[in-house]
């Protein structure tokens, strides 16, 4: 698993001495979380709590070709900060990585979680999107953003994303980005070709992706990006071929896709491309499907899916919080599973 978490470890203590030990409040179900995104979360309050009151541990820089800010501590890169605009949303950039981690397949997704800009932090952000050069392209969501400031100037919501441990690589032969409206998929990508179950199945010999320098067995790297076009299904993910937004991480001369922005997704429509999927994959890894048919029945017939009995106290740890998106995500689901029975048994990658 690619995910390390390079911040500095919180120095949480509960023991509190001459006081009764007083029972603990029952927890929220929650999703599944690995230790060290424990940490992260906690880190990621820490962040806003420093911007909000001028620490200057904590600093932005801005993007050059896009209306978001980088943010550092100690002058090391953590990560991102975006708001509500034509290229970002927040609902769905924080959606989209809660539904890998209630699936299962959390490595191939970007961690984002949301984050409340206040006080010295928004005064600071303001002054740079007012004084700093994008291209005319994106104006527009310089404008959406100050707007939105200017309605609110106490509060500005959006998402926080962590930076990347290692470099991440655009890989641009998984699309055909100039075919109108937003690309498509490149089926003659040597990774892709596998997603349908028409094509052999992919063996563990490692390939070398187009324009990557590393390798992978063809069997991981079909599976990872079925999984990553399965929760794009679920998300409404419209933007994943326009241009450089499905990305490779090398370690140690090992190739792992990776899903870094996912700010096109949502639950208003998805451009047609949940139809697109169901052209375009057709073998699944059997594991994530397994989460998949047990989300379709919690969310039809009630009962449990992992830790949850509520259907509304997922809905908010997955961070939908309208009702009808919930809704539109709930018939998203079942057309998956739909789409998955119907593509047979033999429509599973091999262990």
């Amino acid at each position: 698993m690619w995910h390390r978490i390079f911040l500095p470890i919180l120095s949480l203590s509960a023991a509190m001495s001459g006081l009764a030990a007083q029972p603990a409040p029952v927890a929220a179900p929650a999703l599944p979380t690995l230790p060290e995104f424990k940490t992260w979360y906690a880190f990621v309050q820490r962040i806003a709590k420093g911007l909000e009151s001028g620490d200057r541990k904590f600093a932005f820089e801005m993007k050059k070709a896009h209306v978001y800010a980088k943010v550092r501590c100690n002058g090391e890169l953590v990560g991102a900060f975006r708001s509500e605009s034509a290229s970002t949303s927040v609902e769905g950039e924080i959606a989209t990585f809660n539904i890998a981690r209630a699936l299962g397949c959390t490595d191939l997704f970007q961690p984002a979680t949301g984050m409340e800009l206040r006080g010295k932090g928004l005064v600071t952000l303001t002054h740079l999107l007012k004084t700093a050069t994008f291209p005319p392209i994106k104006e527009p969501d310089r404008a959406q953003v100050l707007a939105e400031i200017a309605g609110n100037p106490s509060l500005l919501s959006g998402v926080f994303k962590q930076a990347l441990p290692v470099k991440a690589v655009k890989y641009y032969s998984i699309e055909r980005a100039s075919v109108p409206p937003n690309g498509v998929l490149n089926e003659a990508d040597p990774i892709a070709r596998f997603l349908k179950n028409s094509a052999p199945q992919p063996d563990m010999e490692p390939i070398t992706p187009p324009g990557i320098q590393g390798r992978a067995p063809a069997r991981t790297l079909a599976r990872q990006l079925s999984n990553i076009l399965l929760v794009d299904a679920l998300a409404g993910q419209w933007d994943r071929y326009s241009g450089g937004n499905l990305h490779m991480l090398v370690e140690d001369g090992t190739a792992h896709l990776i899903a870094v922005d996912n700010g096109g997704a949502g639950f208003d429509g998805d451009h047609g491309n949940l139809g697109k999927f169901k052209a375009w994959v057709t073998r699944f890894d059997p594991k994530v499907v397994a989460r998949l048919f047990a989300l379709e029945a919690f969310l039809g017939k009630g009962g449990r899916f992992l830790a949850f009995r509520d259907e509304h106290a997922l809905a908010q740890a997955i961070k939908i919080d309208e009702p009808e998106h919930w809704e539109v995500f709930k018939d998203r689901v079942r057309q998956v599973a739909a789409h998955v029975r119907a593509a047979g048994d033999g429509s599973f990658f091999e262990k």
